[in-house]
């Protein structure tokens, strides 16, 4: 009997095979038979490409399980205990003094307060168009639609939870980017006390907190700082990987990589940069039991779990949604090659180290000399005396090549907490260094208690600076959306595109029912409100893009309204 079912599971494993291998013409008609009108729409050329890869895989694997029990394998049953165990242990309280934790606490509630000021600054736009173009809207919307990239799946997911119980109100939208934007802080110290020591990871804590550019985006509803969470927790896997491999581990790290990759594609960078190191420690021998093949193949389970997770979680955009191509093939990320490449690759680095050090040269140096540091073989209390960051760094560059990658700045979120914690360990060891030649090495731990608590402090002061600046009045949007609200009446309608749009949408969506105030070409009314940012366009040239000058009379315009860098113009309407 046993055996029949040993039969029956290659049997069945053949035939899914069979059905990745057959073609999308062959399939076609059998499709058909189950729709009732005998044309079933829903399955594309685009879905069966994506159904053939998994029924190969599956396939492929119920056939080699079934021929190994055949042939007498028994899979061992682990012992989860001790699997949990191994990565617990990573992260688990250790030995030293009791303030340490209390000061890990504080840390992150003074990056908790710091970030918390700016939960209900002005809506930009894209946090807006993914309110309210997706998370706004229903849930079928928001895990089905991908019309643009702008849709960070996951972090639509929890923006929807979040404003179905609290409200569509600032900081509700914000509210997971900014939980995440505060677990950064105590990861960044389990993170630096893992791989370096317990300084490094103090420091690591208060820089986190710090960072600029990380607590704009702890208030910025994307995904960016949802993505370094899954990559901080991928790299405190790995490094449990490093100590001690078990299947449980290699799992747990293919989830990070699925969840990461289901809340922005560009996952795959961090991929590649821990992929790197947990290569670069088993060529080196510094992984437990030496340079054994199968650390390499569980990396590589991990790696195809992560992209066989993704594959499947985001399946409704390929069934029920926008397709195939919008996920894998939009415009957005369209690889580049050559000299198109490095000048696009240039630039934006470019830009991006603009964003971080924000003309500040102190922290510019602050972040590129910790680094450079972090490069220097490390004599004691790390996880390797290598630098084995540089070959992840180095294998995250290849990939960017081969793939034809240009990241944007905002894109780059994801690394920053990796070069604050290679900071922190290259100023926590050349600190040890200098306290051991003055034989005063136990003062290490104060000392970086010390100037962690004083970046945390720092962080919140720039926080409260920047506060102070963009709470002061209501953002330009919200004024634009007061005024149509307050003076434009039932006669006119507002009319306006990007940037302003998704933003303008959504406050007036606060104030009431969005459709009312919004025009569209035929509406039966006298005059419509033309909204312009005078940082893009005038009116002439925005009627001249979207051909607005066939039904409206843009000689006529008066302009009624004026803010900041932004008019609005009362225009007549055209009667067809």
């Amino acid at each position: 009997m046993a055996k029949l079912r040993l039969l029956f599971l290659i049997f069945f494993g053949l035939l899914l095979l069979a059905g990745g291998l057959a073609g999308y013409d062959r399939l076609r008609p059998l499709a058909d038979r189950l729709a009732a009108d005998g044309s079933l729409e829903l399955f594309t050329p685009e879905l069966h490409a994506v159904l053939a890869w998994i029924l190969r895989i599956a396939g492929i694997t119920l056939i080699a399980v079934g021929v190994a029990l055949w042939r007498g394998w028994r899979p061992p049953r682990p012992a989860w205990r001790a699997q949990f165990a191994a990565l617990w242990a990573v992260v688990a309280p250790a030995d030293g003094p009791r303030w340490v934790g209390g000061l890990v606490v504080l840390l992150t509630l003074l990056g908790a307060v710091g970030r918390g000021l700016l939960l209900n600054q002005g809506m930009g736009h894209d946090e807006a168009y993914t309110y309210v173009a997706f998370a706004g809207r229903s849930l079928f919307v928001a895990l089905t639609d991908y019309h643009l990239p702008n849709n960070h799946i996951f972090h639509t997911l929890l923006v929807w939870l979040s404003t179905s119980l609290f409200g569509p109100g600032p900081w509700a939208v914000r509210l997971p980017a900014y939980l995440a934007g505060v677990a950064l802080i105590p990861l960044a110290y389990l993170a630096g006390r893992a791989l370096y020591s317990r300084a490094a990871g103090l420091l690591a804590a208060g820089f986190t907190a710090a960072l600029p550019v990380l607590v704009d985006f702890s208030v910025d509803a994307r995904g960016y700082t949802l993505l370094a969470v899954f990559s901080l927790l991928a790299l405190l896997t790995a490094e449990a990987q490093r100590r001690q491999p078990t299947p449980l581990g290699w799992g747990v790290l293919g989830l990070w990589f699925g969840l990461g990759l289901y809340t922005l594609p560009i996952m795959l960078l961090p991929m590649a940069l821990i992929g790197g190191w947990l290569g670069a420690a088993w060529l080196l021998g510094e992984t437990a039991g030496g340079r054994r093949p199968g650390f390499l193949l569980g990396l590589a389970a991990s790696a195809m779990l992560g992209v066989g997770l993704m594959l499947v979680l985001y399946s409704p955009v390929y069934i029920f949604g926008s397709g195939f191509d919008s996920v894998y093939s939009n415009r957005f990320v369209r690889p580049l090659a050559g000299r198109e490449w490095s000048e696009t690759l240039a630039v934006r680095l470019a830009q991006t180290r603009a964003m971080w050090a924000l003309g500040q040269p102190w922290l510019e140096a602050l972040l590129l000399g910790g680094f450079a540091l972090s490069l220097v073989p490390a004599r004691r209390n790390t996880a390797s005396r290598w630098p084995l960051h540089l070959a992840g760094l180095v294998l995250m560059a290849a990939t960017m090549w081969l793939r034809g990658l240009a990241p944007l700045p905002r894109n780059w979120v994801f690394i920053a907490p990796f070069v604050l914690l290679w900071s922190a360990a290259g100023w926590a060891s050349a600190a040890d260094f200098i306290l051991t030649r003055l034989r005063r090495p136990a003062l290490l731990p104060a000392l970086a208690a010390a100037l962690a608590l004083l970046a945390a402090i720092a962080g919140l002061w720039h926080s409260a600076n920047t506060a102070r600046v963009r709470l002061a009045q209501p953002s330009l949007e919200e004024r634009l959306a007061i005024y149509i609200d307050e003076e434009i009446g039932p006669t006119g309608r507002a009319l306006t595109t990007s940037p302003l749009r998704a933003p303008l949408l959504y406050y007036l969506g606060l104030r009431g029912e969005t459709a009312a105030y919004l025009y569209t070409e035929g509406d039966a009314v006298d005059w419509a409100a033309v909204v312009i940012g005078l940082n893009n366009e005038t009116l002439e040239s925005d009627a001249a893009k979207h051909g607005w000058a066939q039904w409206l009379d843009i000689p006529a315009a008066e302009r009624i309204y004026t803010t900041g860098p932004a008019e609005i113009w009362r225009v007549p309407v055209i009667a067809p």
